[in-house]
């Protein structure tokens, strides 16, 4: 193969664990299975998983941007904002950002959407496994909609009182599914759940 001045370099911040080991910050290449030859120096994936932020090197600025990626307060992040001037100017960006409406509801669609997603997808597995039926896992899909809508209501802060919880114990998987989708759509209960 020919080589080229350009690379491809991919960067991953990852909020989850995802590689074995302690290792903070991975870097992949391309190599041949049997000879143990790279395929070219200039295609590399970097792996940075946060959850291990505490081994990584502690001096370092890719360990600044971890900590600027796993900030939890405003303290934290102008703390960072001191220590370069990249991480200050990333800062006001993300500032800028969350001060944007529109952006800041696409956010809290998706973290919404996900949470549902990972509770539906989980309940039904486990339901699905436990039971090994039709039966038990159709029952398994509406009691993890049934904790979606209730995880839903309480991330929007909406109140969810013994009527509503009996309206939405008594629902099945399409009336869960379609009150799902209108509560992460409206951000309200729909008038049959306020009266």
């Amino acid at each position: 193969m020919r080589k080229t001045r350009d690379a491809c370099v991919s960067v991953l911040f990852l909020g989850e664990e995802l590689l074995p080991g302690a290792r903070f910050h991975s870097t992949f290449r391309v190599r041949e299975i049997h000879d143990q030859h790279d395929l070219t120096d200039r295609l590399e994936l970097h792996v940075i998983e946060l959850s291990k932020l505490g081994n990584a090197e502690p001096d370092d600025q890719l360990t600044a941007w971890g900590r600027f990626f796993a900030a939890k307060s405003d303290e934290e992040l102008e703390a960072l904002a001191m220590t370069a001037p990249e991480i200050r100017e990333a800062k006001a960006a993300l500032y800028e950002i969350s001060a944007d409406e529109k952006a800041r509801q696409l956010a809290l669609d998706r973290e919404l959407n996900e949470a549902a997603h990972k509770i539906y997808v989980g309940a039904a597995y486990h339901s699905g496994k436990r039971e090994g039926r039709e039966e038990g896992r159709a029952e398994g899909v509406a009691e993890g909609l049934r904790l979606a809508v209730s995880s839903m209501a309480k991330a929007l802060g909406l109140e969810l009182d013994e009527a509503q919880e009996a309206r939405i114990a008594a629902s099945d998987v399409q009336q869960l599914e379609a009150l799902l989708d209108f509560l992460a759509r409206e951000r309200t209960w729909p008038e049959q759940f306020t009266g």
